[in-house]
């Protein structure tokens, strides 16, 4: 928050997983507030088997899942609800209720319906997002074209440049991997809070 500006402004930050910290940096002077997730105390080796949608920080309410793993990958039919609801500025959605017929064609009229029954690559994802972006902030991503997305295919190389560009990605190893809960829900925070929903 910076008192001159009388404003609130997004910092990314990049978490430190030695020291557990988020870190971030700035050029101005002001008072920094931030979201600190705790896990519960993990007993096993591979921590995402015990993580809640609780420490899945999100400005999303998954309203019908108990819990999600953050490094799972998402289908087809859940981003198309995320992003539904998204486009309708909707913080509440129902990942495992059906893609309406309304939805199926305002996300196709948009370009970001993802193919149904497969798990959405991260190159696809990001494209589509950055797509939403666009539309709910009201601005055309300009300027992204020096931004590195090596192993991107040329079909999703501008989207994912321009997700890039936006800080909806920290960065695109595994193009063709499918994209995470984790993942997907940073970039939507992104959009959200951008879009100022």
């Amino acid at each position: 928050y910076t008192a001159s500006g009388s404003n609130w402004s997004r910092v990314d930050s990049v978490y430190d997983e030695v020291s557990g910290q988020m870190n971030f940096s700035t050029v101005n002077t002001g008072t920094y507030a931030g979201v600190a997730v705790s896990a519960p105390k993990m007993e096993e080796t591979d921590l995402d088997a015990q993580i809640s949608t609780a420490s899945v920080q999100s400005r999303m309410n998954i309203q019908d899942v108990g819990s999600i793993l953050p490094k799972s990958p998402v289908t087809a039919s859940q981003f198309n609800k995320i992003l539904s609801a998204v486009a309708k500025g909707s913080k509440d959605v129902r990942i495992n209720d059906a893609v309406t017929t309304a939805e199926t064609n305002s996300l196709t009229k948009a370009g970001i319906l993802a193919a149904d029954s497969q798990i959405v690559s991260r190159e696809a994802a990001l494209s589509a997002l950055a797509k939403l972006y666009e539309i709910k902030t009201k601005t055309q991503i300009k300027n992204y074209s020096a931004t590195s997305v090596d192993g991107t295919s040329e079909k999703y190389k501008a989207g994912v440049q321009k997700a890039a560009f936006a800080g909806l990605v920290d960065g695109l190893a595994r193009p063709n991997d499918g994209i995470t809960f984790a993942e997907l829900l940073k970039a939507v925070d992104v959009i959200m809070a951008d879009a100022g929903l």
